[in-house]
Formats: structure tokens, C-alpha cells, sequence
């Protein structure tokens, strides 16, 4: 990246240009308040900035002839003045910066330090500048509410991306015109971006672009169809509890009451004072885990039976048009790929802000969105049922909708766009742009190797492929099963023998 040289200017000094080059008379600071006789007004009809005279004038550091505007102030300052959105936000920037400069100096009116001296000091900038993070989410929101919006509804990937590269190349320090020479005033498109590249570098932007556009499309079809495996695995399991319900579920019990007498056997000899009665209950609560996975396969052998083999009586094969599938297909498909880059730690929005407990509620959801989803709320099922083969996607929606929730943000207005779109439009380079696409085209090319590598976890895949290879194996599995249920009633025979036995000899040696 080359390195940019700017002279760090105040966010004051910044509104003053700003002012001065307004066409006509230059606009009175204070006639933007609330209480002014005749103040200006948004697009709203509102008074542009939502506080009194004399609030304004209390922001106003006299001696340093400076205001601690908010960035929600700037936002709207702003938008009544129709600044372009990457000159908005670096303003916005600089007044959370500048904030963060003056508190960690500890800077207050009076107390002797010079504030132009913290705000433009160089060295105390690159000091401070990891522990610079805004809150992405809360800038675009304010950029949703209080600008008059040109450009329609802005993306929330595009303000995101405009502001990690002021971010980035510390533009927001920076003069305000110099995020002009930074992001095209105009809107650029691909061929004027193309028109003055060499051949070898249009070459190499056009296979990338094309590979870009493929890795993109091949995530979004391998999240689509991680969900979909899910789906067809429950399916595959329901099947096979439909079919062999009742003996799988016979021998997981056998299973489980061996376990505990083989776990009342082992604590004897350790605990000869404790009566049997307290050894089952200790053996128990061992179990609890167990017998909870027992409580939930029996509902789901229940559920299984719920099957409906035709979706209407006397109307066969699916009950929804071919149309209306795939309308429903490209929904999840579209709210998947928002899932993923809401909840995924690469992308996740402001994710190094961050406290460890939403982190952790972050990855909580994520691991609710990776993993099989069961039909728990369906009381019957039947193959015509969309759910029965495609992802729910009121399911998803829920998610997406914690996940908006935690992470403050309008589940109506987050959209991630076409990042290449907005460089592209921006004025970026075609240097910085085709760096971008080799970047991202490993970051897609890492995703999709690493869902390759846990979809066998997240789908259930080898518990599914025994249910599969049982329904093939028919009547031979339903034998095995008689068979290993005969065996494990032997083995409980003989353990409660032992037990009983062991339990007796205690009992004669205590009475003598």
C-alpha cells in the first residue's frame, strides 16, 4: 500500500472550510440548533441538529476554539449540507477519534494542556490508533437516519468498506478534501476504470473478476447445500426411525441400564457402607445426560411416525409449483449468505469491539446455524413439504434476526452489496482493486476448504450413513438388532446377578 502524506487537521477546522465554501452566505453555526428563531432544516423538516444554543455553545471549548461534535451531530450536519457519503464518514470518524485523543490525555477546559497540541500530535496518533475501533454498526445507522440519502439505501457493506479504508490509510485525520483525491468525486465505472490500464493489467482484472464471481457463487452454493445435507440427513434418520423405531430405541435402553448396573458394580467396593437404593440414585444422576438423549429420541421416534405419504389424500408429488421452489430456494440462499458473513468471525461486523460476552452469544448462534436443525415444532411431516428437502427458512430468519439484535443492527437495512461494484465506483485503482480481488479470492477459497473439512460434523454424516446402509440392509439389520438386544439382555442378567450376589454377601457379613 502506498503510503499517503497529510497534514492531520482538526474536525473544527474541517467544519469551518466546510462552511466557507458553501455557495452564497456562509451558514450561522448557531442557527443549526433546536431553539434558534429561524433555524435550518433537514430533510426532515427538523431542526438540523437536535440540541439548543446553549448545549452548542457548551461543546464549544472557548479557549481551543473547539467543538466535540458526535458523530450522530456530524451525520446530520452533514446530510443538510449533501457532503458525499466517504467525506460524511471520515468526518464522523475524526469526531469519535478526536474524543478518543482528548480522554486518553485527559484532557478537560482549564486544566493547562493544549488541545490542538494532543489532536495534531503525530507520534501520540500512531500510539492510540489500535485502540481506535468504531462501532461500524452504530455509524451506519446513523448514516441511515439522519442524511437525506442520495443514493438510495446505501449497503451496509458499502459504508463498511469506505470505512476501513479511511481506516486503513488514516484518511480521517486527515484535511477532509483529501478524502476527495482518495474516493472519486464522481461515480466511476468499470470501463473508465479500464480505459487508461495497460492490456497485461485489464487481463488480469477480467480473470479475476471471473474467478471472484465463481468463488463467490460456489460459497453461496455450498452453504446452500451444507443446509440442504442437513435436511436430507434428518431425513435419512427420520426413515430410519420409522422403520426400526422401536427395537433402535429398545436396544438404546439396554444399552443405558447396562451402564448403570456395570456403574453400580464399580461403586460397591469404594462405597460399601452406601444401600443399593443410594448406589441407583447415584448412578443416576451419572446418566442424566444419557437419559435426556434418550427423552429426546424417543420424540423423535414419535415424530417419525407422524408421516404423511402424500401431501393432500389422493394428490401425490409435490403440492408447490416448480416456480414457487426455487423463489424459495433463492431466499435462503441469499439470507445463508447474510448469515455467513454476519456470524462468521472473518466478517462478523465489528467484530474486534466486541466484548467476550457478545462473542460468545455471536458463536453460540453460529453453531445454532451450522448445526442440523431438527423438526421439533412440525407435528407431521410429508416429502411434498418444502421443509422436508430444502432448508426452513423461517428457522434461518430467527437467527439472523438474534444476530441483528445482539450486534445492533436493522435486520431491514443490513445488505452486504457488491464490494467490487463500490470500489470500482469510488475511484480505487486498478492496482488496489485487483489486490482486493487476489485477497479475497483466498479468503473464499479458505472458506469453502474449511467447510468441506466440518460438513461431515455439522450434517451427522457417519451417524447418517449407518441409517443409510441399515435401510438398504432391510430385513438383515432388523435381525442384528434382534440379535445385539438379545446379547445385551444376557449381559443385564448377569450384571444384576453380580450386584444381587454382592449386595447379599455384605448384607450376611454385616448381621454375621
Amino acid at each position: 500500500m502506498e503510503e499517503i502524506t497529510f497534514k492531520i487537521t482538526t474536525l473544527t477546522e474541517d467544519i469551518e472550510q466546510i462552511l466557507e465554501n458553501v455557495p452564497g452566505r456562509k451558514p450561522d453555526i448557531m442557527r443549526f440548533c433546536r431553539d434558534h428563531r429561524d433555524p435550518y432544516r433537514h430533510h426532515d423538516t427538523l431542526p438540523v441538529l437536535n440540541m439548543t444554543q446553549d448545549e452548542m455553545l457548551g461543546i464549544y471549548d472557548m479557549n481551543a476554539q473547539h467543538f466535540f461534535l458526535r458523530p450522530d451531530h456530524i451525520a446530520r450536519f452533514a446530510g443538510y449540507l449533501k457532503l458525499r457519503l466517504p467525506n460524511t464518514l471520515a468526518l464522523m470518524l475524526k469526531a469519535e477519534w478526536e474524543y478518543l485523543l482528548s480522554r486518553s490525555c485527559g484532557y478537560f477546559p482549564g486544566r493547562g494542556l493544549k488541545l490542538e497540541s494532543i489532536l495534531t500530535d503525530p507520534a501520540l496518533a500512531e500510539k492510540l490508533a489500535p485502540d481506535f475501533k468504531p462501532n461500524i454498526s452504530l455509524i451506519y445507522k446513523a448514516v441511515r437516519e439522519m442524511t437525506d440519502d442520495p443514493e438510495g439505501n446505501t449497503p451496509y457493506g458499502k459504508v463498511e468498506l469506505i470505512v476501513r479504508e479511511l481506516i486503513r490509510k488514516k484518511v480521517y485525520r486527515a484535511d477532509h478534501q483529501l478524502v476527495d483525491r482518495i474516493f472519486s468525486t464522481t461515480d466511476i465505472s468499470e470501463s473508465t476504470m479500464l480505459f487508461n490500464s495497460g492490456d497485461i493489467q485489464k487481463k488480469q482484472y477480467f480473470r479475476l473478476k471471473e474467478l471472484w464471481i465463481l468463488k463467490s457463487n460456489e460459497l453461496t452454493k455450498s452453504l446452500s447445500l451444507l443446509e440442504r445435507t442437513k435436511q436430507q440427513n434428518l431425513n435419512n434418520e427420520e426413515n430410519y426411525l420409522r422403520t426400526f423405531g422401536k427395537e433402535f430405541y429398545e436396544k438404546t435402553e439396554l444399552i443405558l441400564q447396562k451402564e448403570k448396573y456395570s456403574l453400580i458394580l464399580e461403586l460397591m467396593d469404594p462405597h460399601p457402607d452406601l444401600s443399593l437404593r443410594q448406589l441407583i440414585i447415584i448412578a443416576d444422576e451419572k446418566l442424566g445426560e444419557h437419559k435426556r438423549e434418550q427423552a429426546e429420541l424417543r420424540q423423535k421416534i414419535w415424530r417419525s411416525s407422524n408421516y404423511i405419504n402424500e401431501y393432500c389424500r389422493g394428490i401425490s408429488g409435490s403440492g408447490y409449483s416448480h416456480d414457487y421452489r426455487l423463489e424459495y430456494q433463492e431466499k435462503c440462499e441469499k439470507l445463508i449468505t447474510k448469515l455467513f458473513f454476519l456470524l462468521h468471525s472473518d466478517h462478523c461486523p465489528n467484530y474486534s469491539n466486541l466484548s467476550d460476552e457478545t462473542r460468545n452469544k455471536v458463536s453460540d448462534l453460529w453453531m445454532e446455524f451450522m448445526e442440523a436443525k431438527s423438526r421439533e415444532k412440525l407435528f407431521s411431516y410429508s416429502p411434498a413439504m418444502l421443509l422436508y428437502n430444502l432448508p426452513d427458512y423461517d428457522e434461518l430468519l430467527s437467527i439472523y434476526h438474534q444476530a441483528c439484535k445482539i450486534l445492533g443492527i436493522d435486520p431491514d437495512d443490513y445488505e452486504i452489496g457488491n464490494r467490487l461494484e463500490f470500489m470500482i465506483s469510488l475511484g480505487k485503482p486498478i492496482e488496489e482493486i485487483i489486490e482486493f480481488l487476489q485477497s479475497e479470492i483466498k479468503l473464499l477459497e479458505y472458506h469453502m476448504a474449511n467447510i468441506e473439512l466440518i460438513q461431515d460434523e455439522y450434517t451427522n454424516e457417519e451417524a447418517c450413513r449407518t441409517f443409510r446402509e441399515a435401510l438398504r440392509a432391510g430385513d438383515a439389520h432388523a435381525e442384528t438388532l434382534d440379535s445385539e438386544i438379545a446379547e445385551l439382555k444376557a449381559a443385564i442378567s448377569e450384571l444384576r446377578k453380580r450386584i444381587s450376589n454382592t449386595y447379599n454377601i455384605r448384607k450376611y457379613e454385616k448381621t454375621g
